[in-house]
């Protein structure tokens, strides 16, 4: 129909209208494209409707964590509700493609989950609220933010999933520094997946609840406060899968480093994740991390720290760094995997472990004048080896870094040092 009124309306600006005909014309257009807008809107109607019930059976297919009785489906997720502790055991839902074009903004519309029977959380579990004699009403809040366990911006493609997302049953008390952090980090971490890849991830997140655990004090329905988080994603598209846990506080390392394998989230949780996998696909990408599939063409080689079981005695990881005092440190053997090693205009050849710029961890700079030292091409040799490195530790920027003199600053783990 848009080919016929354009054609129609292309005759009409050539040939010119008959005269007095204008008007009539105008308003059999205009009547036309209001006619074309409703459709329109009821076809977006129609396809989210059927792309929420696309989302639950494929949530369904390939399995709920748990086999609880009662499950709660919301507009784009579903959750598992722990009433002893007043918020979700887990939440799982997709972050699809249609992020890439969603325009949905943020409510801030939190609101009690009718659907849970005995009552979900709700705000006096997260701050008071007082009339104030002038009007409208004073807050004071427990120190815990309303954390999404399922983000609010994964739904930005649906206005009814997002104005679900609010639901308390959704929410766990984090604190500022980890829901604003490095929490929120991790969630753009894997919508920025979805985009560079093109493709959806299935996720499940929840909270670490255990019997006895504390309560937020404040709280009216005794909701419990975790310690620690966990997020699990499969990505269909390279068929891998990842598993995260962080602290309900602050998080200094990069995301990536919080990444654990699925299986040991499952040990300590008792669920049983993305279950409806054929068992050799699933005992394969479960039992270990591997990053590649999740990182960014510009992040490709980045490592996870080295295993402290793999350091040689005396040395450290780069995550262990942080655990020294570098003034009481002169002098420490960190090692790590080379990610980036690369000459400078002046001829320096500068070393980075396990993460490249500009999320550097550790840094090594070898001066031109020191490069005879060596027998081989350190740009290229090195690239992508273990290594350890040997020297006094100062930081450049706030990032520790060390200066190498010659080869006996600098061994390849697996290979034989040079005795001489």
């Amino acid at each position: 129909m848009k080919r016929t009124i354009a054609l129609g309306l292309t005759l009409i600006l050539i040939a010119g209208p008959v005269f007095g005909q204008s008007r009539v014309i105008i308003e059999k257009l205009e009547k036309e494209k209001q006619s074309l807008i409703r459709q329109e809107l009821a076809i977006d109607d129609s396809l989210q409707i059927l792309k929420l019930t696309d989302i639950r059976e494929r949530l369904h297919d390939m399995g709920w964590p748990t086999s609880d009785p009662e499950l709660i489906s919301h507009p784009g997720f579903v959750l598992a509700y722990d009433e002893e502790h007043e918020q979700a055991k887990w939440v799982a839902h997709i972050i699809l493609k249609d992020i890439q074009s969603g325009s949905e903004g943020r409510t801030n519309k939190f609101m009690v989950d009718p659907l849970i029977k005995t009552g979900s959380s709700e705000d006096a579990d997260y701050f008071t609220k007082t009339p104030k004699p002038e009007g409208g009403f004073s807050y004071k809040g427990y120190g815990f933010d309303r954390g999404h366990l399922a983000p609010s911006a994964d739904f930005k493609w649906s206005r009814s999933a997002l104005a679900a997302s609010y639901y308390y049953s959704n929410m766990s008390p984090q604190r500022p520094v980890l829901n604003r952090g490095k929490w929120a980090r991790l969630e753009g971490f894997l919508r920025d997946i979805v985009q560079q890849q093109n493709t959806d991830i299935f996720v499940v997140t929840g909270p670490f609840l255990y019997p006895g655990m504390p309560k937020v004090p404040q709280s009216v329905n005794q909701m419990s406060l975790p310690d620690r988080y966990w997020k699990v994603a499969y990505n269909p598209k390279s068929r891998s899968a990842i598993g995260f846990i962080m602290p309900n506080a602050e998080c200094p390392e990069p995301v990536e480093w919080y990444a654990v394998p699925v299986d040991s989230i499952e040990k300590v949780t008792g669920f049983d994740f993305f279950k409806n996998l054929a068992d050799t696909l699933e005992n394969r990408i479960e039992k270990k991390v591997i990053l590649a599939p999740w990182l960014p063409d510009t992040k490709i080689g980045e490592t996870l720290p080295l295993d402290k079981s793999e350091l040689p005695k005396k040395a450290v990881n780069t995550q262990m760094l942080k655990d020294y005092y570098l003034e009481e440190q002169p002098k420490l053997t960190v090692c790590g995997t080379v990610v980036s090693a690369h000459k400078s205009g002046k001829g320096h050849v500068f070393i980075n472990l396990d993460k490249k710029f500009p999320e550097i961890v550790f840094s090594a700079t070898v001066w031109a004048n020191d490069l005879k030292n060596f027998s081989y091409d350190l740009t290229s040799e090195l690239m992508f080896k273990q290594v350890c490195i040997t020297g006094a530790i100062t930081t450049y920027k706030g990032t520790p870094t060390t200066y190498i003199n010659g080869p006996e600053s600098l061994f390849i783990l697996g290979e034989p040092e040079d005795e001489n």
